[in-house]
């Protein structure tokens, strides 16, 4: 499992991270009027949904948006939204995803300096680790390992959709920055196992493995939570847009009506 880790888990920063002295900001003084984890996940949300004119125009390959996302958490660990503007912080993410990717894109000429500045910023906090392995590969190579469990080509295929689906709220969470990419996999494939009700073959499956299933389900369990949070994202996300749009012109409107 240590060769399939990533080397930001591998990292000092990493341990400073998983530290429960660092929750989003609650440890500054002065902070947004939002909470962090909610804007969080409404920048990020927008991100993977794919809610951006910019984004869409730019036709951006999933990874750069879901490293750019892991950057963003990190980052966000360790500093106040009140430090950066996280509207520019995501732009910046993005740009640098998409260096690190090999997938060149230009910053928006109205904003380039700042972005690029914050760019700059970002790998400075980031302590230079830039590389990100998704659990993409991983998961891929697992179900096909237990695809004889499947009566069929057509359940096995299904079940295959049905993790990439489920795959993105990963990034609504903090599991990218605590665990590797191999457990994150399995979990996934655990957590669709039971939103499937094809829980039975997965059990089957997992008793052929030598893992540690308490890790494998709690990382579950924090896909689950995450799931539940993308609901608030779609129910509050053009309420804290508009409340964002208020806060740019000094006028705070809260809680949104």
């Amino acid at each position: 499992i240590i060769k399939r880790m990533h080397n930001f888990v591998l990292s000092s920063q990493y341990k400073n991270l998983t530290t429960k002295e660092y929750g989003y900001g609650n440890h500054f003084k002065h902070e947004h009027p939002l909470n962090q984890r909610t804007l969080l996940l409404y920048y990020c949300g927008r991100a993977i949904y794919n809610l951006s004119d910019n984004y869409k125009k730019l036709k951006l390959d999933d990874r750069i948006i879901l490293t750019a996302i892991v950057y963003m958490r990190r980052y966000y660990r360790l500093n106040s939204m009140m430090k950066t503007e996280p509207r520019f912080m995501m732009d910046a993410a993005i740009l640098l995803a998409s260096k690190v990717e090999e997938h060149k894109i230009d910053s928006k000429p109205d904003s380039r300096e700042m972005i690029i500045a914050m760019e700059t910023e970002l790998i400075k906090e980031l302590g230079c680790y830039l590389h990100v392995t998704h659990p993409h590969d991983e998961l891929g190579k697992y179900i096909n390992d237990f695809k004889s469990y499947f009566r069929n080509e057509e359940q096995h295929r299904t079940f295959y959709i049905s993790t990439g689906h489920y795959l993105k709220y990963v990034y609504l969470s903090d599991v990218p920055l605590e665990h590797c990419p191999s457990n994150i996999a399995l979990a996934l494939i655990y957590f669709t196992g039971i939103m499937t009700e094809m829980e039975h073959i997965t059990r089957e499956w997992f008793k052929t493995l030598k893992v540690e299933m308490a890790i494998i389900g709690e990382i579950a369990q924090k896909i689950g939570d995450a799931v539940e949070e993308s609901q608030l994202f779609h129910s509050l996300g053009n309420k804290i847009g508009r409340l964002l749009s208020s806060i740019s012109k000094k006028e705070v409107l809260w809680p949104p009506k």
